[in-house]
């Protein structure tokens, strides 16, 4: 059974950078649709991806902005990432704990061609070394900056 949402993306429509070129397939168990990048680079991308705004271009874009600062190999860089993942990744092993309960990661984090990840660290600062890991206040709150600190195991652990 097709999900509704396939039927909002159609050949032609663009999302970003992207121009969807061909009808919805299934890939990987999910919906997916061959895309154009203005860069000229053809890439498979799931609808929901398309939708959700979390995939604007083939990885150019975000490509630019993360290199150009040179933090793309940051452990800041990585709890940025698997933060989008656990909310947004239903392939996800954490995803039943937090997207699917309805976690959901701010808008001004979640900007597109790498600007979420600037914001982000504008608001956190980097992760002050390997023994911190981004903590959400509120267990039950999303991630934005009000509710996020960086914190240690323990008070992770004291947290709940």
């Amino acid at each position: 059974m097709k999900s509704k949402l396939v039927n909002d993306v159609k050949i032609g429509y663009i999302f970003g950078d992207l121009k969807v070129i061909s009808e919805p397939e299934i890939y990987k168990k999910k919906y997916a649709v061959n895309c154009l990048c203005s860069c000229g680079k053809e890439k498979l991308i799931s609808i929901y991806s398309l939708l959700d705004g979390m995939t604007t271009s083939c990885g150019c874009r975000r490509l630019k902005v993360v290199t150009k600062h040179g933090l793309s190999t940051t452990t800041s860089y990585r709890s940025w990432l698997d933060m989008h993942y656990r909310c947004y990744n239903k392939d996800n092993n954490a995803y039943y704990n937090y997207g699917e309960r309805g976690i959901e990661v701010c808008e001004r984090w979640s900007e597109p061609d790498g600007f979420g990840f600037l914001n982000f660290l504008n608001d956190m600062g980097m992760k002050p070394d390997d023994s911190y890991t981004l903590d959400r206040i509120d267990v039950n709150g999303n991630y934005e900056p009000s509710n996020c600190r960086w914190a240690t195991n323990l008070t992770q652990a004291r947290n709940k």
